[in-house]
């Protein structure tokens, strides 16, 4: 007896769903726009593969991601901006002019990058990552900002130098070595 309830509520299951319009099963008020596909290039010339990793949306509709870089354990932080991919963080990327001797390296302490990344209403991502300095052997973590352009001003933490794009900096004067667990 326990069987035959079973199965009709299966079927009555089956039959509310197929009564349903087709229209009251799709996402309200969604769209969905591809931002990136894998085995594509990177804007830094590299290979998206593997998988891509949560993200965070700004009011303005953009979107930071994390996504594998090249096939070499390494990943890439991007921005999906008005149709375009901006890379903010890439393998041997420099960090910017805040630490023009360091670039972004795999292989550290996190593996590169923390995923999800963080990102304010205004764009400005902050992530973790893997940093070498120009002749040290040792690769250091560190927390780091990548905010747009047009948001520096007097107000921020730090010095910007108004241009065009996104510039990166560090948070903090350098990147510390095992501050893995703390970010």
């Amino acid at each position: 007896m326990k069987g035959r309830n079973g199965s009709i509520g299966l079927a009555l299951l089956g039959l509310g769903l197929t009564l349903l319009p087709a229209r009251g099963l799709m996402a309200a008020g969604f769209t969905y726009k591809e931002l990136a596909r894998l085995d594509t290039k990177a804007p830094g010339g590299g290979m998206l593969v593997n998988d891509f990793e949560p993200g965070r949306v700004s009011g303005q509709g953009e979107v930071a991601f994390v996504v594998d870089y090249d096939a070499s354990n390494s990943e890439g932080l991007y921005l999906a901006s008005n149709g375009a991919l901006i890379p903010i963080e890439e393998p041997g990327k420099p960090v910017g002019p805040a630490a023009p001797d360091w670039t972004f390296v795999a292989n550290g302490t996190i593996g590169q990058i923390l995923s999800p990344v963080g990102m304010n209403a205004a764009g400005d991502v902050s992530f973790g990552s893997d940093a070498q300095k120009k002749g040290d052997s040792d690769i250091h973590t560190g927390n780091f900002l990548s905010r747009k352009a047009s948001s520096c001003g007097p107000t921020r933490m730090a010095r910007c130098t108004p241009s065009p794009g996104r510039e990166t900096r560090p948070l903090t004067a350098a990147p510390s070595p095992g501050c893995a667990g703390r970010i």
